[in-house]
């Protein structure tokens, strides 16, 4: 087998490392997320509790099917995971160059 290393073609340096855009993260909404997900949780929390009290056994087989489609449907996507890679952006450290692969 061929040891294939990447290296910098300007430098020829093997000192590089995947480039990532930092202006591609300016729409974060981290706090607007955070929250609206915190109301989601406590109101399905209170809506699961009293729904508990008042229909216990239909509830506990709704949770079932409800669980059990979720597991199969991630044991059936496990093997489907594999991408394949695009030419990426790359970075020297040493001549501070990007570049493509």
């Amino acid at each position: 087998m061929e040891n294939r290393e990447k290296h910098c073609p300007f430098c020829g340096s093997n000192n590089i490392l995947p480039f990532e855009d930092e202006n591609s993260y300016k729409k974060d909404h981290t706090f607007l997320v955070i929250m609206l997900s915190a109301l989601i949780l406590i109101g399905s929390y209170f809506i699961f509790v009293i729904s508990s009290y008042l229909y216990f056994p239909a509830v506990i087989i709704i949770l079932i099917i409800i669980s059990t489609t979720i597991l199969n449907k991630k044991e059936k996507g496990r093997g489907k995971k594999i991408k394949k890679r695009k030419k990426e952006d790359y970075i020297c450290i040493d001549c501070n160059s990007t570049f493509k692969l």
